[in-house]
């Protein structure tokens, strides 16, 4: 328990709806991150914990699923707290429907200090498997896509 951290996942923010799922207004997301440094807590990366001395208790971090182009209303007061943030991007959505981010934006976040992340190609359910699909042709399915993923966020985003 002591490399743990508590994590803030968002999916989108709304201006004003809140009772869409998974959504918080901007002013509930401030919240959230002023109640943590307010109680103590220091911002930290998800990535941090993947170092040789994690931050351990005491730490929070951010991070965003389905890259969702409302987390750019995150970023401003992100900033202005000083608090840090991942985006986990599923790549097969990227510039290919109207509620995603392009990969213009994605190297726009990284260039403000986002972490990006993968999140898969398809966003695809992992624990399904296909009928008639085995064990190994699981495996590779998935590597596939996750493979997909990493290569797009390379080429695009660095």
């Amino acid at each position: 328990m002591s490399n743990t951290a508590l994590n803030l996942m968002f999916h989108y923010l709304h201006p004003t709806r809140t009772d869409l799922p998974y959504s918080v207004t901007p002013g509930a997301f401030r919240l959230q991150l002023v109640t943590q440094l307010e109680a103590g807590r220091r911002p930290a990366r998800l990535a941090d914990y993947l170092g040789p001395e994690p931050p351990g208790p005491g730490a929070f971090t951010v991070s965003f699923d389905d890259a969702h182009d409302s987390v750019l209303l995150a970023a401003p007061i992100l900033e202005e707290l000083e608090v840090s943030a991942t985006l986990f991007v599923p790549t097969g959505v990227v510039g290919q429907v109207d509620w995603a981010l392009g990969w213009d934006e994605l190297r726009e976040l990284a260039d403000r200090g986002w972490t990006i992340g993968a999140h898969g190609h398809r966003h695809r359910r992992w624990s399904w498997r296909r009928y008639g699909e085995s064990a190994a042709g699981r495996q590779a399915r998935l590597e596939a896509d996750v493979r997909t993923c990493v290569d797009l966020l390379r080429r695009h985003v660095g």
